[in-house]
């Protein structure tokens, strides 16, 4: 598969696979037939019983960052690029300016939910992008 991706240094690389119950028994027989079979086949069974079946490793819902300045960050993003797009001789024409004072408030309820990242994160155009300057 790393060969196929054109990783120069594919054949370098461990193999990487789950082993057969067999090719486990094989790899550890230096431990003795007793103690091989212990550590294979079933320490990882009592492993398993140790596990509770109530436990989350992952809590429900959704946690999106936090970021503090986000409506003010948002806000200066669509002032510039609202006044470099519709302004003329220093105007903005009232149609467009009253439209984005009512624009804000639900702004307001996006931040509210969470969803600002995505807002904020489509502003640049990949990884090494910074937010533009305002």
């Amino acid at each position: 598969m790393l060969m196929d991706m054109g990783f120069k240094d594919a054949e370098l690389q461990s193999d990487l696979y789950f082993r057969t119950t067999d090719e486990m028994l094989e790899e550890f027989s230096y431990l003795g037939e007793q103690r091989c079979k212990d550590v294979v086949i079933y320490a990882p069974g009592r492993i398993a019983e140790m596990v509770r079946d109530d436990i989350k490793p992952f809590p429900d819902g959704t946690f999106p960052p936090v970021i503090l300045s986000a409506p003010d960050d948002l806000r200066a993003i669509v002032n510039k690029t609202m006044k470099e797009m519709y302004e003329h001789e220093g105007v903005i024409p009232e149609v467009r300016g009253g439209r984005l004072s009512g624009g804000f408030e639900r702004i307001g309820r996006i931040f509210a939910g969470g969803d600002f990242i995505r807002y904020f994160g489509s502003q640049s155009t990949g990884p090494s992008q910074k937010v533009p300057e305002v």
